[in-house]
């Protein structure tokens, strides 16, 4: 199992090394900057530009998105997307445990306490039309799903310059969570190591398993 995990990631360097860079650059943040004081940090550097970018960037990583992926990879074969409900439906089950039960209690960067006033007085950057969510903040559920989706992605196609596409798609939907003000940056940090790490692990398990015919099958190729 080590060996296939190890296989996987020289064979997508540029996705695991950009992701490397990425949790490196959150690391250094989260040495920096108290949790309140990164969210701060961050929103300071807004443009028009960014605005449009992020708020639709983020939709990347919700519950359509992975069932795009998913009815895409029926139509190349179902061990494929046998592997991508497993995945999915590990890294998100994980996240919301943690989100639902163990941390229910963490509230979202403008419902926080030290940012709840600076948040009223209008004196944080939001972006127009983007609901600002209170409750369940600890981990990302976006940010698990890109990473997730993405990681695997990357994984089945074996290309590395895909692999470069998906691992730029991930960084951007995770930090699109903290520009919108919907997390901080311990939430994509976290959110991001279950997707990634959980992909990674759930296709190296099963990427030499065998489904029997059905698996090498399509929903093209049935009869």
């Amino acid at each position: 199992m080590i060996q296939s995990i190890l296989k996987n990631i020289k064979k997508q360097p540029l996705f695991f090394l950009i992701y490397l860079a990425f949790l490196m650059f959150l690391v250094v943040i989260l040495f920096t900057y108290s949790k309140t004081d990164g969210t701060l940090w961050a929103n300071q550097y807004w443009s028009p530009f960014q605005d449009v970018l992020y708020k639709y960037m983020t939709y990347l990583g919700d519950f359509g998105m992975a069932t795009l992926v998913l009815l895409a990879l029926l139509f190349w074969k179902f061990k494929y997307a046998v592997i991508a409900v497993v995945s999915f439906g590990a890294t998100a089950g994980v996240t919301q445990f943690l989100k639902k039960i163990i941390f229910y209690d963490i509230k979202r960067p403008m419902y926080h306490e030290d940012l709840w006033k600076i948040y009223k007085h209008g004196e944080i950057h939001l972006v127009e039309g983007v609901k600002q969510m209170s409750d369940y903040s600890f981990p990302s559920g976006h940010t698990t799903s890109a990473f997730s989706i993405f990681c695997l992605i990357a994984l089945l196609s074996k290309n590395k310059w895909i692999g470069f596409v998906c691992s730029v798609f991930a960084v951007l939907i995770g930090y699109s969570r903290v520009y919108l003000c919907q997390h901080f940056y311990e939430d994509i940090f976290v959110g991001s190591l279950i997707g990634a790490i959980g992909s990674l692990l759930i296709y190296s398990y099963f990427e030499n398993k065998t489904f029997g015919n059905w698996g090498e099958k399509s929903l093209l190729k049935l009869k």
